[in-house]
């Protein structure tokens, strides 16, 4: 047993996922899945919100009271592929609601969300990318100084 080995069967459980999800969306089995009653030209986006997708609405209100409310707060990263942005929200069989994201194939997004390549990319980089998180949150000499 070794000190990752927790984190290791959880990374390949999310691998597999990513696997099987890139498989489903590739084969066109993957489409948009929105509650019927969003549709409801009648009402407020956010009152329908509120009702048809409740944990995503709850995640926004919690989230409306921090710093970071711009963040994407209601999405299931883990459920999202290719320019399907998964929330938070289920339907009645357990799966997530599933929305188009028209900016997903712009330069910052170009493959879309959980694209196998990408995350192959980024598990190869890992050692930089710890070096570089781990020195970014380093104090410099220069803010150092300035806080005396």
């Amino acid at each position: 047993m070794t000190v990752f080995d927790d984190e290791v069967s959880q990374l390949t459980i999310v691998l597999k996922r990513v696997i099987e999800l890139n498989a489903r969306y590739r084969a066109g089995q993957l489409q948009t899945h929105v509650p019927e009653g969003l549709s409801d030209s009648e009402r407020r986006l956010d009152e329908l919100i509120e009702e048809f997708l409740p944990a995503s609405h709850a995640a926004l209100t919690e989230a409306s009271r921090s710093l970071f409310y711009s963040l994407p707060v209601a999405f299931d990263p883990a459920e999202s592929v290719g320019p399907y942005l998964a929330v938070v929200d289920r339907d009645g069989s357990g799966q997530p609601y599933r929305f188009l994201d028209m900016g997903a194939q712009i330069a910052t997004s170009a493959f879309g969300e959980n694209d196998p390549v990408v995350v192959r990319a980024i598990l190869e980089s890992l050692p930089y990318l710890q070096v570089a998180l781990t020195r970014s949150n380093a104090p410099d000499a220069e803010s150092a100084e300035r806080s005396g």
